[in-house]
């Protein structure tokens, strides 16, 4: 007989698998994110308290205002992966 994995255990393993890693997100993971959690862009952005301006450059890679290349940070990767746990275990409550 199998184990029914619970939502909560796959929350914890994407947390694990998140902190294990670490690698920053690619702005195309970070528009997958989006997508999966079903915020509009604006919705993002305050979840993970930021601008909208601020988020659509990560979304896009480059500074709006500088055109400058911008990188995802780590903090941002993890913030989302516990936000998407968090959103997996509340799923089937």
């Amino acid at each position: 007989m199998t184990k029914e994995i619970t939502n909560g255990e796959k929350a914890l393993a994407l947390l694990q698998a998140a902190c294990a890693q670490m690698e920053p997100m690619t702005p195309a993971q970070l528009r997958d994110w989006q997508k999966r959690m079903g915020l509009t862009g604006r919705g993002a952005a305050r979840l993970l308290g930021m601008s909208a301006t601020a988020y659509l450059d990560r979304v896009n890679g480059k500074s709006y205002t500088t055109g400058q290349q911008i990188t995802v940070s780590r903090v941002i990767t993890l913030a989302c992966t516990a936000l998407e746990a968090v959103h997996i275990a509340n799923s089937q409550r």
